[in-house]
């Protein structure tokens, strides 16, 4: 399989290029392309927004392709020979644009060597499994563990390495929801990460090729959101996310891990691990712990503070953290003067009040966690 080599020769480079300031989340799916015939090649031009579109000789490929997000089309080797010529990489959003090519296009025009989950031939994913469906579906959850091992780790080979906890000060969360009418299982960040990224995947079952049980594993099948800030191999939060982005298939070293990702749930505590092979012929993992929501929001609620200047028409809140909140303005006497569902450009109006103390409300829109703020209008 073309991936297999392309592990082992990442795996020698893969320390040379993590001391610089780059991206650790490119989450495309990747799917290699062979053109018996040149005159099958399509041509591929810039949107003008990081995607393309590519037009065939035949409309009805162009069509098929046109219902997906293409992100780039290029030679999969250099050089000019006649495998290099006709071997193409498609960086895409979904792998369902693999089960559309399989089962409308002939091999004559485009045949399939290698994809995000190495098949070539339908199908490509396996059933979801009820207990993984049942632990995740609805949650949301802390990522608070991981491990990077390789073949000089003795515990690699009884799959049972310790998991080291998270720096003290970093913040994953992820929300997991189950679409029962496609059996995808959709992984969604819920704020920016320590290191400032974002994703938003699908997740089907496993796909049938791996060399691995089946059973409880699942894979990487479509992208739709995400947001990537350039980090360096210096920061607490790095080596984690790099492994959460690894496993997950969205990391930019995407040929670190491969195979399925493997589903581990613990029957007493209900955390969740997520492992994958690696390149170095060990394996990574994450583990995730259901987030006391409550609890959380309580916590960034405390963080908010307001600034009230004489002579400002406005109030003046920070460390909103991007969320929506329920504002009630309230007077000592305990009457409501004033509420509304955010706060505008991180201010709240005040030129109207007259001098005194008033009380600001401030209730989080998911979980109806509540802080009062006491302020004097002056």
């Amino acid at each position: 399989m073309l991936k297999n080599y392309f592990v082992i020769l990442f795996s020698l480079f893969f320390y040379s290029s993590t001391f610089a300031q780059e991206n650790i989340l490119c989450p495309a799916l990747e799917l290699i392309v062979f053109f018996d015939d040149l005159d099958n090649i399509p041509t591929a031009s810039e949107n003008g927004d990081g995607t393309f579109t590519l037009t065939f000789t035949q409309p009805y490929i162009t069509d098929i392709f046109s219902n997906y997000t293409i992100y780039n089309f290029v030679k999969t080797y250099p050089g000019n020979s006649s495998n290099a010529l006709r071997t193409f990489t498609i960086f895409h959003n979904s792998n369902n644009l693999n089960d559309d090519l399989l089962t409308d296009v002939p091999e004559s025009i485009l045949r399939i060597l290698d994809s995000e989950n190495y098949v070539s031939s339908l199908p490509t994913n396996t059933p979801i499994d009820t207990n993984i469906i049942t632990a995740l579906e609805g949650k949301t959850f802390d990522l608070i563990k991981y491990v990077n091992t390789s073949d000089i780790d003795i515990c690699t080979y009884t799959y049972d390495c310790p998991l080291i906890g998270v720096p003290e000060d970093f913040e994953l969360q992820v929300s997991f929801n189950y679409d029962m009418s496609s059996d995808i299982i959709y992984a969604v960040s819920n704020n920016p990460s320590s290191c400032g990224n974002t994703f938003s995947i699908g997740l089907k079952g496993g796909y049938p090729g791996s060399s691995y049980p089946l059973n409880n594993t699942l894979n990487l099948w479509e992208v739709t959101d995400w947001t990537a800030t350039p980090s360096e191999y210096t920061q607490p939060c790095y080596q984690v996310e790099n492994t959460l982005f690894s496993i997950l298939g969205i990391s930019c070293d995407n040929f670190y891990n491969y195979d399925n990702i493997r589903v581990e749930i613990d029957s007493e505590t209900n955390n969740i691990r997520f492992s994958r092979v690696n390149a170095f012929f060990g394996y990574d993992a994450i583990e995730f712990t259901e987030a006391n929501l409550i609890s959380v929001e309580e916590h960034k609620l405390a963080q908010i503070k307001i600034f009230e200047k004489e002579g400002n028409p406005y109030l003046q809140v920070s460390k909103l953290d991007n969320k929506q909140y329920q504002v009630e303005l309230i007077s000592i006497s305990g009457q409501v003067i004033k509420k509304q569902k955010f706060f505008v450009n991180n201010t709240l109006k005040i030129d109207a009040l007259s001098y005194g103390l008033y009380f600001l409300n401030i209730t989080s829109t998911d979980t109806n966690a509540t802080r009062v703020i006491k302020f004097v209008k002056r």
